[in-house]
């Protein structure tokens, strides 16, 4: 009997540390990869749109990742920046970039978005992109998943058992 007990203690302590690892890894990715850039990108509705320019754009030496320079003026003060977005969607395959690449040939006249706090942060593109609710998605089914496992932890430790006679 006293087996028995230990092998459910055991296996207790195995399900809840799992459920509470797997909680809050989820949690964690859920924080970093769609809630702090949604946050920026909401924020960024508030900001001044204004006339740009593309200074350059290319691709870096390894074809991953896509680099627009642009400057523009908010104040009378001239400001340049590179940021396209809040997500990362200048990384990727050289195939998938030089679509966008040709949309900013240089001297193109085009519209960024200016902090007006801080005027140096601007960025081209501000929506968010539909696989940013995917991620979320699969963080919140990790989330529950973890919380499944710590709850049928506790439901098994502490379920009444019928008294042996």
């Amino acid at each position: 009997m006293k087996r028995k007990n230990d092998q459910a203690g055991n296996n207790f302590k195995l399900m809840t540390a799992s459920g509470v690892i797997l909680l809050l890894f989820s949690l964690y990715f859920i924080r970093e990869t769609v809630l702090l850039p949604c946050r920026e990108a909401i924020a960024s509705r508030s900001w001044l749109p204004t006339q740009a320019e593309v200074v350059s754009a290319s691709l870096t030496a390894r074809g991953t990742e896509l680099r627009i320079d642009y400057r523009y003026t908010v104040g009378g003060r001239p400001y340049g920046s590179h940021r396209y977005d809040f997500f990362g969607r200048t990384h990727g395959t050289a195939e998938t970039l030089l679509p966008l690449l040709r949309r900013f040939p240089a001297g193109k006249r085009i519209t960024c978005h200016a902090d007006p706090r801080r005027p140096f942060e601007a960025v081209i593109e501000r929506s968010v992109p539909g696989r940013y609710y995917v991620r979320l998605a699969a963080g919140l089914a990790g989330a529950a998943a973890g919380l499944l496992l710590i709850v049928c932890a506790f439901r098994s430790r502490f379920r009444r058992r019928p008294s042996v006679q």
